[in-house]
């Protein structure tokens, strides 16, 4: 064994990186059939610090839990001595998720906080992103880099996040990176690619101050949140995406708790503090396995006491009304 082993590290540096896991055991660099290269691929995984397999279930082929020695050598036992075929384990509702969006999903790692609470119940997810500070929807409908992702693989769910100005007030903005055709646009792409996938639009947040802050302009938080609950409504009756309701979750709670300064917002106003942000990755998580949050270990970091609250709302907030976020 520890020969074969040598004689595998010897030819490692033929090996490429990982694409998206394709549901073969076995095919642990997804090229699409189980050869050597899945073996290299393990090794250079356990022992040379290489890329993880995209579906780290495609390598436990002896199921056993584990992903090592005995991975490599029933793979070589199936390929060239007639040993039983592969055998991962098998986990149900395995999602490849793609976000697709700005800062509001970089902050406090959004994508990383839903992993913690999706892998928290012990499912299995792989999380991918299109995400670039500064874009904005209307970007990412005309980069050949985000279409290029969406093509990469027939996803479950395409999370986009937009912007509580641009959604508030279309008509003020005409020109300046409009939310509707960056909606359809992106939309279309991502069905065109795998029509079973799910749109998702993450309903925005308003800011804090509204837009009390420009010149003229007399809108505070809560009339900015209606405008933006109404037009992506609107929008999602027009198109058909579905909704998390992120912002709205967001209106409950600032309501709840008497608008306290910076809590959901950080200081500039605008972004998310690590509160707002594991509130919205709670309605997210709902808002993919139609389930509470209520209970789920993973905190990020939050008292106990404040997760167990913002679970409880983010839940709520999506359960309670999933004919009108169009959530099946």
């Amino acid at each position: 064994m520890r020969l074969m082993l040598e004689l595998l590290l010897g030819i490692i540096i033929f090996v490429g990186t990982t694409s998206a896991y394709a549901g073969d055991c076995g095919d642990v660099n997804n090229d699409g059939s189980v050869n050597i290269l899945d073996v290299v691929f393990i090794i250079n995984y356990k022992y040379k610090s290489g890329p993880a397999p995209e579906q780290l279930l495609s390598a436990d082929v002896n199921s056993d839990g584990n992903i090592d020695m005995m991975d490599m050598v029933y793979l070589i036992n199936y390929k060239y001595k007639s040993g039983p075929e592969p055998n991962c384990p098998v986990t149900d509702n395995i999602y490849d998720i793609l976000f697709i969006g700005s800062s509001y999903f970089n902050y406090n790692n959004l994508p990383g906080l839903v992993a913690g609470l999706i892998e928290s119940e012990n499912k299995t997810v792989n999380i991918h992103t299109a995400i670039q500070n500064g874009l904005y929807l209307a970007d990412h409908a005309d980069m050949a880099t985000t279409e290029s992702k969406i093509n990469e693989m027939d996803w479950d769910f395409v999370f986009l996040q937009g912007v509580g100005s641009l959604t508030a007030y279309p008509d003020s903005f005409p020109l300046n990176h409009p939310v509707y055709p960056a909606l359809a646009n992106l939309n279309n792409k991502i069905l065109s690619n795998c029509v079973s996938t799910k749109v998702v639009f993450c309903l925005p947040w308003a800011f804090e101050d509204g837009m009390i802050w420009v010149s003229g302009w007399t809108d505070e938080y809560p009339q900015m949140q209606q405008k933006v609950y109404d037009t992506t409504l609107a929008y999602s009756d027009r198109i058909g995406f579905v909704i998390s309701p992120v912002g709205w979750a967001w209106n409950t709670v600032l309501e709840e708790k008497n608008y306290p300064l910076h809590y959901l917002h950080l200081s500039d106003w605008n972004h998310s503090s690590l509160k707002g942000s594991y509130l919205m990755a709670c309605v997210i998580y709902s808002t993919i396995y139609q389930e509470s949050t209520v209970g789920i270990e993973y905190t990020a970091g939050l008292s106990k006491e404040e997760a167990s609250y913002f679970q409880s709302v983010g839940s709520s907030m999506v359960l309670d009304s999933l004919e009108l976020w169009k959530i099946d």
